[in-house]
């Protein structure tokens, strides 16, 4: 609360009665002391539980604000999507000042791709198809869920809460999670999936560390837990971590003929689609474009 605003909080407190035939403005101060305890106490920001859970993690973890804005997972950069600078300020006061967590919004649905915009003039209808490019974030989002189910009433749909959609990397590792409960623990599933013994220990720190940056862990250790994953599912992971632009080259080349050996169509032919080719040439420009920052090459 700043001077301001302090001010015309104390001017809400007053009450005007009367004494000796008199109107007097009266202030009791233990009100004015609790609003004075607030001066220059900034407002607690509102955020998503998922960027709350995101901040506690990197500081139990005892890594700096600057290191955690560095190095945002891919859930944290789609909820800054759109307005970053914004988002960013927000992300620093909640890690310097402390955050309440976001009540959830509603949108109404018809359960598959259609979504209640609002109502024009009263009659018509807007709906918005949620395949389209940024549909999302026009969608009518309801602050109750009951007022989100009088539209819902009115269309024969349902309410929905909003959620942040689940990235590749968040899905990787609940499944990692799910699958490590039928070994017992990550390391009794590592061991009977191959890894070195004296390796072991670093791998799964290194995938330890990894979910908790909120990426993808090293290639090899993707293709060593395939036996994990639906094959099309990693393979759009490994995509995923192939346009890493730290990515090492030798690594790419892994990560590539993995997938060659698992994309096959009839006849042993492998499918190189006009999007893979494409995928690759922006990967290779990337890469050059950071091997030139970085290192003059």
């Amino acid at each position: 609360m700043n001077k301001q605003e302090l001010i015309e909080a104390i001017q809400k407190e007053s009450t005007f009665e009367r004494i000796d035939d008199k109107i007097v403005n009266i202030i009791r101060p233990n009100e004015v002391f609790v609003l004075i305890d607030q001066l220059d106490k900034p407002k607690k920001v509102q955020i998503p539980r998922i960027v709350a859970n995101w901040i506690e993690s990197y500081k139990n973890a005892r890594l700096s604000l600057s290191y955690a804005m560095s190095n945002i997972s891919p859930e944290i950069r789609q909820w800054m999507d759109g307005d970053c600078v914004t988002k960013a300020e927000i992300f620093a006061r909640a890690w310097l000042d402390g955050y309440e967590i976001e009540k959830p919004k509603y949108v109404v649905t018809d359960g598959n791709h259609l979504y209640f915009k609002k109502y024009q003039e009263d009659i018509e209808i807007v709906i918005l198809v949620d395949e389209q490019p940024g549909t999302m974030t026009y969608v009518k989002k309801f602050d109750t869920k009951e007022e989100a189910q009088k539209a819902a009433d009115v269309l024969g749909w349902k309410v929905e809460e909003v959620r942040m959609t689940e990235s590749n990397v968040q899905k990787f590792y609940r499944i990692l999670a799910e699958k490590t409960k039928t070994f017992g623990t990550k390391k009794e599933m590592m061991a009977q999936l191959g890894f070195d013994g004296a390796k072991l220990n670093s791998d799964r720190t290194r995938l330890n560390s990894d979910e908790r940056a909120g990426r993808f862990p090293p290639v090899r250790l993707m293709i060593k837990l395939d036996s994990l994953f639906d094959k099309e599912f990693l393979i759009a992971c490994l995509r995923e971590k192939m346009d890493c632009k730290t990515v090492d080259k030798r690594w790419l080349k892994v990560a590539q003929d993995y997938i060659d050996d698992n994309s096959k169509i009839e006849g042993g032919v492998t499918c190189d689609s006009e999007a893979e080719r494409q995928r690759k040439l922006k990967r290779r420009l990337k890469r050059e474009m950071y091997l030139e920052r970085s290192f003059g090459i």
